[in-house]
């Protein structure tokens, strides 16, 4: 990838989700049964972009917009909750960002000092 550290590669690997590199950054991607959900990222800053993302993630804003035409109180209720999952797996994924980040600060600061 462009210049992402492969622990936070490997961060969204172990969760289950994808990314992939676009003509303006990445697409990330998580394909459960039943379902796709993307989301693109400019190439600046992914790491804090995503972090952010997951904070601010909302399921029911979500499939309010991917549900494309009239659906069933059922269909969004499956989609609504689907997407509950993917928020939870975010805010993991973004605290495994946050503690690598720590980690790298901690690091920095010991080698500094040595």
């Amino acid at each position: 990838m462009k210049g992402i550290d492969k622990k936070y590669i490997d961060v969204l690997q172990q969760f289950g989700f994808h990314l992939y590199t676009t003509e303006t950054g990445y697409k990330l991607c998580y394909n459960p049964i039943g379902g796709t959900f993307s989301a693109n990222f400019n190439d600046e800053n992914f790491v804090e972009n995503l972090i952010n993302f997951a904070e601010t993630f909302d399921p029911s804003t979500y499939a309010s917009v991917e549900i494309e035409g009239p659906c069933s109180i059922k269909e969004l209720a499956e989609t609504v909750k689907s997407l509950e999952k993917i928020q939870l797996l975010l805010l993991k994924v973004a605290l495994a960002f946050v503690k690598i980040d720590k980690e790298s600060m901690v690091n920095e600061n010991a080698a500094e000092n040595v």
